[in-house]
């Protein structure tokens, strides 16, 4: 809060020196500083903002803490391949998900995009997705295959 503060003042000061500055150049150095000090404030407040949240996220959810809610966590571990027809994304160190039924694993795919959802795997829910791919997509002829520790997405080409 005191770097806002300060961050404010200077932006006011910065306004004052402007409205005197007579030379262009001054002119502009002063504006370049004044667009670098109001983006830095405007950042100060989104993190003021998210640090409030935060805190009335955490004493609401210390209240709701007995609902089962289970947390979604991103999917960092993946590689890919292509042939002629697909692309294979290969999402990595998933020990034990072949032993989830398939009804965990949920793969949305769309003319350009692609969301993968396997849910309660080690408490967690894990997501990945793709949105925006380069090229079209041919989602009736996508498809997954699970393997012991890795999930195997096959990415039909539209136009292979």
């Amino acid at each position: 809060e005191d770097r806002m503060r300060e961050t404010e003042a200077d932006v006011a000061e910065i306004r004052d020196l402007m409205d005197k500055a007579v030379r262009p150049k001054v002119k502009d150095m002063l504006t370049i500083n004044l667009r670098k000090l109001e983006t830095e404030l405007i950042k100060l407040r989104e993190e003021s903002k998210q640090q409030e949240s935060r805190l009335q996220g955490a004493t609401s959810a210390a209240k709701s803490k007995s609902s089962s809610i289970i947390p979604d966590s991103q999917i960092k571990d993946y590689s890919w391949d292509q042939s002629e027809r697909f692309v294979k994304l290969y999402l990595t160190n998933l020990p034990g998900l072949a032993e989830l039924n398939q009804e965990s694993v949920k793969i949305k795919f769309t003319d350009q995009s692609l969301e993968v959802r396997i849910e309660n795997y080690k408490g967690k829910n894990l997501v990945f997705s793709i949105n925006k791919t380069c090229h079209k997509i041919n989602p009736e002829k996508s498809y997954h295959k699970m393997k012991s520790d890795y999930l195997l997405v096959f990415i039909c080409k539209h136009n292979p």
